[in-house]
C-alpha cells in the first residue's frame, strides 16, 4: 500500500512517499510541491500519483504548525472510557477555540492509579475542513489528517531517529522561521515558534534564550536537555552538519543531524509521521479526520498477514482442513476484538451522556439559586422598614432549602424582625448576634432565616 504524506506549508507542500507491505514499511522519495497557489501543487501531486501509477495511493495530511494546539494534562477518571468525557471538559478550559468549532484528537499515554496522562491535540474546525475540501475538490480523499507536532513525533521515535528516555530538544530550521519542540522521555513537553531575521549569529542567541528560559522557567521541575537534534527545512545535508556544529560550539550542548530510517531526508519527518498515522503504524494515533480508520488498517493489515501465513501453510504442509480451522478460529477472534471495541466505543458514549447529564443537573441548580438569591432580595426590599438599609447578604444552601444571612442598620432592629416574621416565605427569623448601638442613634443587626425559594413561573 502506498501513501502519500503531505505537509501543509505557507511557501510550498512536502510530500513524503511511503510504501508498506507485509515486510514493514519503507520510504520511497520526498519532494516539495511549488506551484503559485493550492490548485497548481494539487494538479503537480495528481501528476506524480499519475506518473507512479498510484491511483489507489492514500494521502495524509499535516496541518500548519500554528493551526493546532497540542499538550499533556494529567485528568482523574474512573477508567479509560471516561477519560475523552473529562477531557472535552478540561479543555474547554485550555484551548482558545469555540467547543463547537473544535475538533479534538488525543492518546492516553500513562495510567496512574486511574490519574491519566493524555496527549491532546485540537484545531478550529475551520481549518481542517478547508484543507480537506481543498483536495477532495480535486479528487483527493485525504484518509489522515494531523497535527504538526504529533506528525513529528511519530517519525522521530516511530522510525527509531532518536533513542527512547532522553530529553531531546529538536530545531527546525526554516526559511522564515525556527521551531523549537522539546521532549521529555518521549513526552512533548515544549513548543515554541521564532521568526529567522539576521545571521546565524542572532537566531542562534534567539535559541539559546528560549532553550534556557525552557531549562528554567518558574513553576517547573527541574529540567535537563541530553541533546539537541537539527532538522533543516532544505533538506541539504551538508547545510545541515554546518548548521549542528556551530549550534554545538554555541549551546555547548550535543547537537547532532536528524537521520531517519532509509536515507529520508529531516525535513521529511512530518509527511512522513502523518503516512504512518495513516497506516495505523504510528506510536500516537492523532487524526482529526477519523481515527478509527486506521484501526481498520491494522486489521486489513493483520488479515493480509493471516492470508499469506495460511497459503504458506497449504503450499508447505497440505494440511487444507486444519489451516481452514485455524483460519477460522483466528477470523472468529478478530471479530470478536471488533466487537469489543465497538462495545468500548458505546461505553464511551453512556459515559459522555451520564456527564452530560450531570452537567444539566449542576446547571440547573445554579439556575435555581440564582432565581432564590433575586426572589429573597425581593421580598426583603418589600417588607424592611424605609429607615432600614442592609450591609452585608449571604445565600446558602440549595435553591429551596436556602439559609439566609442579612446585615444591616436600621431605627428599630427589632422592627424589622417583626415585619420579617410576617412573611410568608420567611421562616423562623432570628437575630444572628447582638444589636449594636450604632452612629446617628441607629441599631446595626445581624440576622439568620431560612427562605421558601423561588415562587413558581407562570406557564410552567
Amino acid at each position: 500500500m502506498d501513501v502519500l504524506g503531505i505537509e501543509i506549508r505557507k511557501d510550498a507542500w512536502a510530500v513524503a512517499h511511503v510504501k508498506s507491505s507485509l515486510f514493514g514499511v519503507r520510504f520511497q522519495s520526498y519532494f516539495l510541491l511549488n506551484g503559485d497557489d493550492a490548485h497548481r501543487r494539487i494538479e503537480e501531486l495528481k501528476g506524480y500519483i499519475s506518473d507512479k501509477g498510484l491511483k489507489g495511493a492514500r494521502t495524509a495530511l499535516v496541518l500548519p504548525r500554528e493551526s493546532a494546539m497540542t499538550g499533556v494534562l494529567r485528568i482523574p477518571a474512573p477508567g479509560a472510557d471516561a477519560v475523552e468525557g473529562v477531557l472535552k471538559f478540561e479543555l474547554e478550559k485550555h484551548i482558545p477555540f469555540a467547543p463547537e468549532e473544535t475538533l479534538r484528537s488525543f492518546h492516553i499515554l500513562k495510567n496512574d492509579r486511574n490519574i491519566f496522562s493524555v496527549l491532546f491535540a485540537a484545531a478550529g474546525r475551520e481549518a481542517v475542513d478547508s484543507a480537506v475540501k481543498m483536495f477532495i475538490g480535486s479528487g483527493i480523499e485525504p484518509s489522515c489528517v494531523a497535527p504538526w507536532q504529533t506528525s513529528l513525533y511519530n517519525a522521530l521515535y516511530g522510525k527509531g531517529a532518536v533513542r527512547a528516555g532522553r530529553n531531546i530538544a529538536f530545531i527546525w530550521i526554516g526559511a522564515e522561521e525556527i521551531r523549537l519542540e522539546a521532549f521529555e522521555s518521549m513526552c512533548p513537553a515544549y513548543s515554541r515558534t521564532l521568526r529567522r531575521s539576521g545571521g546565524k549569529e542572532l537566531w542562534t542567541e534567539e535559541v539559546k534564550k528560549e532553550l534556557k528560559g525552557y531549562l528554567t522557567r518558574a513553576g517547573s521541575h527541574e529540567r535537563r536537555l541530553d541533546e539537541c537534534v537539527v532538522i533543516g527545512g532544505s533538506g541539504h545535508a551538508r547545510d545541515d552538519e554546518g548548521v549542528a556544529s556551530f549550534l554545538s560550539s554555541e549551546l555547548g550542548l550535543p547537537v547532532e543531524v536528524l537521520r531517519l530510517k532509509d536515507r529520508a531526508p529531516g525535513a521529511a519527518a512530518p509527511a512522513i509521521g502523518a503516512a504512518l498515522t495513516a497506516l495505523g503504524s504510528s506510536r500516537l494515533e492523532i487524526d482529526f479526520e477519523g481515527g478509527s480508520r486506521s484501526l481498520a488498517l491494522k486489521a486489513e493489515r493483520r488479515t493480509l498477514a493471516l492470508g499469506l501465513v495460511a497459503v504458506l501453510l497449504l503450499v508447505f504442509t497440505g494440511a487444507s482442513y486444519p489451516v481452514k480451522d485455524w483460519i477460522a478460529e483466528r477470523s472468529l477472534a478478530y471479530a470478536i476484538s471488533g466487537a469489543e471495541a465497538e462495545k468500548g466505543q458505546a461505553e464511551a458514549l453512556v459515559v459522555k451522556l451520564k456527564s452530560a447529564e450531570e452537567r444539566i443537573a449542576a446547571l440547573e441548580e445554579i439556575e435555581g439559586s440564582t432565581a432564590g438569591v433575586l426572589d429573597s432580595l425581593r421580598e426583603l426590599t418589600e417588607i424592611i422598614p424605609g429607615d432600614t438599609y442592609l450591609t452585608g447578604f449571604e445565600y446558602n444552601g440549595a435553591a429551596k432549602h436556602a439559609i439566609v444571612t442579612i446585615e444591616g442598620v436600621s431605627g428599630r432592629a427589632s422592627s424589622v424582625l417583626l415585619r420579617m416574621e410576617r412573611s410568608e416565605r420567611i421562616n423562623g427569623p432570628e437575630f444572628a448576634g447582638p444589636v449594636v448601638k450604632a452612629t446617628g442613634g441607629k441599631e446595626r443587626f445581624r440576622m439568620s432565616f431560612a427562605f421558601a425559594g423561588p415562587l413558581k413561573k407562570e406557564g410552567r
